[in-house]
């Protein structure tokens, strides 16, 4: 199909165009600030609980670690410091 007036062409091939161009923009736009929804934010706080929980454990790991395998906790002295890491 060939257009014969000018402003139609140029409606056609140049302001068209730009405007998909322009729409397809601001789609992007939209989507990326879109406000976050209350399932991303229970999904977040869930994995941020856990990775607070699994570095608590490791941080115990690492203080048990620290007195040694085969050591008995009898042995140690019962400190306050002691139970909280122990809890």
């Amino acid at each position: 199909m060939r257009i014969s007036d000018p402003t139609e062409r140029y409606k056609q091939e140049v302001e068209l165009p730009e405007l998909e161009r322009r729409k397809q923009e601001l789609a992007e736009k939209r989507k990326m600030y879109k406000p976050i929804g209350i399932e991303e934010i229970r999904d977040h706080a869930k994995r941020h609980d856990e990775e607070i929980r699994l570095r608590k454990l490791q941080a115990k790991t690492n203080i048990l670690a620290e007195y040694g395998a085969n050591l008995e906790l009898q042995s140690l002295p019962k400190s306050h410091a002691l139970h909280k890491v122990l809890e």
